[in-house]
């Protein structure tokens, strides 16, 4: 009875400890080890403790900010709107290939052509 006392108070200080240190920027794993073997000891040098600077400058520096409702909606619509440019210059897809509109000309791949006839001729004679 006495032992499992003893097992449940250092794994009690130790993760108490741990927590601590952690809020202090210092290592929580290293901090658990040391509060399951001195117990309230560990406890009370990790109060005792200043935060440690170069670890909060570290997370901070680190973290990212993520977007607004609004930024991310604009984000969205620049996207589509990328997306719906190129649809429109899109005609079809012919065995495999896209066929779209560049101006005046119709273009699959590289090359351009005058009309869609001739694009798809191009592809059926593997020029395209």
């Amino acid at each position: 009875m006495q032992m499992i006392f003893f097992v449940v108070y250092g794994v009690g200080f130790a993760v108490v400890t741990a927590l601590a240190a952690q809020a202090r920027g210092r290592n929580f794993f290293g901090w658990l080890l040391l509060g399951l073997l001195f117990g309230v000891f560990a406890l009370l040098a990790v109060l005792v403790m200043e935060r440690n600077p170069e670890q909060s400058a570290n997370q901070s520096s680190t973290s990212t900010t993520l977007p607004t409702a609004t930024e991310a909606a604009k984000e969205r619509e620049r996207l589509q709107r990328e997306r719906d440019a190129a649809d429109a210059n899109f005609v079809e897809n012919y065995k495999g290939r896209r066929i779209e509109r560049d101006g005046d000309k119709i273009k699959v791949l590289t090359k351009r052509f005058s009309n869609v006839a001739e694009a798809r001729q191009a592809i059926d004679d593997g020029q395209a």
